[in-house]
């Protein structure tokens, strides 16, 4: 089956480039930088993993399974389905979500172009805005996402909306 690696890291872009850090004023967001990115998951499916997402989504495309066929439609090889990709995004996001006390509200993606097994994928989440939710000092958080192929080129874009506690009495 293929891999995935999860790293989180702050203050670096995917490309390696540092953010500068802003000003901002409002406790509820000030932790959450525009610009930042918040996750980052790397993947590389395989043929069996298609396979089994079909199955288990009850997709019965045979262009996402079946090589000769995938070929036969013009494709360089079996595509991995853009639900999955998908699903990697929004598994990615609410575990973050989570990890900040908050949820994923809502999400949106879309695919640009097509990925087959043994591409190297990476998906990342960037904080795009925060703005105070008005409920417990806390934020909203819109962030931008992205599936890029050999961390260059984009396959998948989207949004998603976090929302978040702000600060416990503790400071945390």
């Amino acid at each position: 089956m293929g891999d995935i690696h999860e790293t989180r890291r702050a203050g670096a872009r995917l490309d390696g480039t540092l953010l500068r850090r802003a000003t901002v004023s409002d406790p509820a967001t000030s932790r959450y930088v525009s610009g930042r990115d918040v996750c980052v998951r790397s993947v590389t499916v395989d043929e069996v993993d298609l396979f089994l997402f079909s199955a288990a989504c009850w997709l019965p495309h045979r262009i996402h399974y079946d090589r000769s066929f995938a070929l036969g439609e013009g494709l360089a090889d079996v595509p991995v389905h853009g639900p999955l990709q998908a699903t990697w995004l929004s598994d990615m996001v609410a575990g973050w979500a989570d990890g900040e006390g908050g949820r994923l509200r809502g999400m949106t993606t879309r695919n640009l172009l097509s990925t087959f097994p043994g591409d190297r994928l990476t998906c990342v989440a960037t904080i795009a805005s925060a703005e105070p939710s008005g409920e417990d000092s806390g934020a909203v958080v819109s962030l931008d996402l992205a599936v890029r192929r050999d961390d260059v080129e984009l396959v998948t874009a989207g949004t998603a909306v976090v929302e978040v506690p702000g600060p416990s009495r503790d400071g945390r």
